[in-house]
């Protein structure tokens, strides 16, 4: 819940961005995910930083970053 108290979902996303919580949450589902679909297990020993360059994907957080910048530039 947003701390202003605000329920609109488009407020509460304006006003309220993710938490470090939140967004390490979602960072570990999104490489979860990309080294289930690599087939990379963790014996591999491959880091998330070779993930991202072998994919071409930004972080979680640019997304997020960039997510919430355009959000603030089109209100």
């Amino acid at each position: 819940m947003c701390p202003c108290g605000l329920k609109a979902r488009h407020t509460v996303q304006l006003c309220c961005p993710p938490s470090y919580s939140e967004v390490e949450k979602l960072h570990a589902f999104m490489m979860r995910h990309l080294r289930s679909i690599m087939r990379i297990t963790w014996m591999d020993k491959v880091t998330n930083k070779d993930i991202f360059e072998r994919t071409g994907l930004p972080s979680m957080e640019d997304l997020l970053i960039r997510n919430i910048s355009g959000r603030l530039a089109t209100s």
